[in-house]
C-alpha cells in the first residue's frame, strides 16, 4: 500500500515567508515615523541657530574681512526666518553707538543661512495679532549683549523678551502641539509647552517661581 507524502511548508520557505513580513513591518513602521511631525526636534533646531548667531558675535566672527555690529536672528513669514549679519562696524572696532542693530533688506545686513521649518508647522502669535512675527533677537559683536527689536533693556518687562511660538497648523495652544522659545535680553533662553513665556523684569525678578523656575 502506497501512502501520499503530504506536503507542507520547509523551514527554509517559512523563513523567506517570515523575513518579507517584517521588512514590510520595519518600512511601515519607518515611513508612519517619518511622516510625524517633530516640534520639539524644530525648536532643538531653531535654539541651534540662535546660539550659532551669538557664537558668532563672541568670536568676533567677520564677514567677508571685515567687522560686524554682530549677528541676528529674523523671521520672514510664519514658516522661515534666517540668520544674518549686523551692519559693518563704523569707525573704530569699537564704536557700536551707531551700528544698527536689525535687519534691513539691503546689502547692509546681509542673510548668512535661510531657513524653512517643516510645512506642517508654522509661527503663530499668542497674543491675537495678525502677523505671527516675533521680535527680532540680535548679538552684539562685544560681549554677547542681547538686543530685543534692537533695545537691549534686561530690567524692563514687554521690551526685554522675543517668545518663537511654534505649533502644528491650526492646533489649539497651549499643548503638546505648541512649543514656545523664550529669549530675554538679560540671557536667557529657554523653551517651554505649558503656556506662553512669563514677562520677567530680569534675573532678579519678583516672580521667580514663573521666571526662574521653569
Amino acid at each position: 500500500m502506497n501512502l501520499k507524502k503530504e506536503k507542507g511548508f520547509s523551514l527554509i520557505e517559512i523563513l523567506v515567508v517570515f523575513g518579507i513580513f517584517t521588512f514590510i513591518t520595519i518600512s511601515l513602521l519607518s515611513s508612519n515615523l517619518r511622516s510625524r511631525v517633530n516640534i520639539n526636534e524644530a525648536a532643538r533646531v531653531i535654539m541651534a541657530d540662535i546660539r550659532t548667531a551669538q557664537a558668532y558675535s563672541l568670536a568676533s566672527k567677520q564677514y567677508n574681512g571685515t567687522h560686524r555690529c554682530g549677528y541676528g536672528i529674523h523671521q520672514e513669514n510664519d514658516t522661515s526666518y534666517n540668520i544674518y549679519t549686523g551692519k559693518q562696524l563704523p569707525g573704530t572696532q569699537t564704536n557700536l553707538d551707531n551700528c544698527e542693530k536689525k535687519y534691513s533688506n539691503s546689502n547692509d545686513t546681509p542673510i548668512l543661512i535661510s531657513k524653512l521649518i517643516d510645512s506642517r508647522l508654522e509661527f503663530f502669535d499668542s497674543n491675537g495679532n495678525n502677523q505671527p512675527n516675533f521680535n527680532e533677537i540680535f548679538f552684539d559683536i562685544y560681549g554677547g549683549k542681547i538686543e530685543i527689536d534692537g533695545k537691549h533693556k534686561p530690567m524692563l518687562k514687554n521690551e526685554n523678551l522675543s517668545q518663537i511660538a511654534i505649533r502644528k497648523k491650526n492646533a489649539s495652544c497651549p499643548s503638546s502641539n505648541c512649543i514656545y522659545i523664550c529669549v530675554y535680553s538679560f540671557g536667557r533662553i529657554a523653551t517651554r509647552t505649558d503656556g506662553q513665556c512669563p514677562l520677567c523684569d530680569g534675573p532678579a525678578d519678583s516672580s521667580p517661581a514663573a521666571c526662574q523656575q521653569w
